[in-house]
């Protein structure tokens, strides 16, 4: 897969228009049954997009086949208007595979838009979901310019990317000379074939599940309302975009840190520059003679608040989970869950878990694993246990580098920052491998 700047090298014309990362902050292992975290990446993705969910004409979500995860995604698709749209999961044919499931998914997703093909749901036979979704076992074409590719992970971890098809020769709906025919545009989210989840239409029934789901739509319908200011949880239509980006007023740089665009220089007159100051900092470093497992149990006692998971941690969680703990004491920042984030980098990812996790199957001759030490097995698991005790259902994202002294972390907490798409950021270096640890994180906030 190629990720270029450069169109001349695209052989779709496909783009990635927008994007979004959330946290569930409910649970490492299993998702939200709400769907208000991938709701939140959703929006966030369509509304970088400039993008209403009617332009979206193809959906391919994680899709895992699994109760929770199928009722999870119907809710998020229902809270951001997407229900309706024509839907598939890819993993009936290839399975699930794991960490490279978003980018494998994502690249048929390009090519099921650049043809303009909605691959059918191999196996699929009925609905199981509380919201009924746009789905078939038969391939349909569709003509549509958009595609959102949705995927969700351990950590409560949620992703979404909005793929734009060009508006050149070959994109439906344009002339020999690549004018677009205002007729065929406006029917790009028509499909043909196929048929709709629940047999008829693609919209929720009333009493799809009883009281249950209407009370889910209450809680839901109060989330929209109150998401912190911004459209509930779907992108604005193009109009109002288009007049949100005109009303965004460009701020000069104070004293304080100030960058535009994850690290551009620059800036116009379309663009809103936040101004972000650091407001908390926190290090944690190795103690020369006592055994991390007795240190970080001090430190963990010393905050005086009991967690019964604590102890159910992998190393690299607890030492994250106690710094977070000490940087956000009496200082968590007054805005909305989904309006704060946590971006976090190290250099050994999860090894040491890693490592445990291989020493338990060879010493069964492979024949087993444990479940208990291969949920700690990805890096980001311990963004999700400081998301799941603040309550931080933001931007959750986790980066590797040779050594700390890389200025990346910073620039890009305060690119989310200056973007508006957060109000505050947890950022910092947490590694830990073979005894050896260093934790390091920093509160960046939005200066009003």
């Amino acid at each position: 897969m190629l990720l270029t700047t450069d169109r001349e090298l695209s052989a779709t014309g496909v783009t990635v228009a927008g994007g979004g990362i959330s946290n569930d902050a409910n649970h490492i292992s299993a998702p939200s049954r709400t769907g208000d975290g991938l709701a939140f990446a959703i929006g966030a993705a369509l509304r970088e997009a400039s993008l209403g969910a009617a332009a979206i004409g193809m959906v391919n979500p994680h899709g895992t086949a699994t109760l929770y995860n199928d009722e999870m995604e119907s809710r998020a698709l229902h809270l951001t208007g997407l229900c309706g749209t024509p839907c598939n999961s890819l993993k009936p044919y290839f399975g699930h595979t794991l960490g490279a499931s978003g980018v494998i998914e994502s690249i048929v997703t390009v090519h099921g838009l650049a043809e303009g093909s909605v691959f059918g749901v191999k196996g699929y036979a009925e609905c199981g979901v509380p919201y009924p979704l746009n789905i078939s076992a038969e391939h349909r074409t569709t003509r549509t310019d958009a595609a959102l590719k949705t995927a969700s992970g351990f950590g409560g971890c949620n992703a979404a990317a909005v793929f734009r098809r060009g508006t050149g020769r070959n994109a439906y709906g344009t002339d020999e000379t690549g004018s677009t025919d205002e007729n065929a545009a406006a029917e790009r989210s028509d499909v043909f074939g196929g048929r709709y989840c629940d047999g008829e239409n693609p919209a929720r029934q009333d009493g799809t599940n009883g009281a249950e789901t209407d009370r889910d739509d209450a809680q839901n319908k109060r989330r929209q309302e109150t998401a912190g200011g911004q459209p509930g949880f779907t992108g604005a239509d193009e109009s109002s975009a288009a007049a949100n980006v005109g009303q965004k007023e460009c701020a000069a740089a104070n004293g304080n840190n100030v960058i535009t665009n994850a690290g551009q220089a620059g800036c116009s007159e379309t663009e809103r520059i936040h101004a972000a100051h650091d407001t908390a900092h926190v290090a944690i470093t190795r103690h020369p003679e006592v055994p991390f497992g007795v240190f970080i149990r001090e430190r963990y006692r010393a905050l005086a608040d009991p967690n019964m998971k604590f102890s159910k941690m992998d190393d690299l969680c607890k030492l994250a989970y106690v710094a977070s703990c000490e940087l956000l004491a009496g200082r968590r920042p007054d805005c909305p869950a989904e309006r704060i984030g946590v971006v976090l980098a190290n250099r050994s990812a999860s090894l040491d878990s890693d490592m445990r996790h291989q020493a338990v199957i060879d010493a069964d001759d492979g024949g087993g694993a444990s479940p208990a030490v291969f949920v700690y097995t990805l890096p980001n698991i311990m963004l999700g246990q400081i998301a799941i005790k603040h309550g931080l259902k933001g931007e959750s994202t986790f980066f590797a580098f040779p050594d700390k002294s890389c200025n990346f972390i910073r620039k890009y907490a305060e690119g989310l920052i200056a973007q508006g798409r957060m109000d505050a950021v947890v950022w910092g270096w947490c590694e830990l491998c073979g005894g050896e640890y260093d934790c390091e994180l920093t509160l960046t906030e939005k200066l009003e």
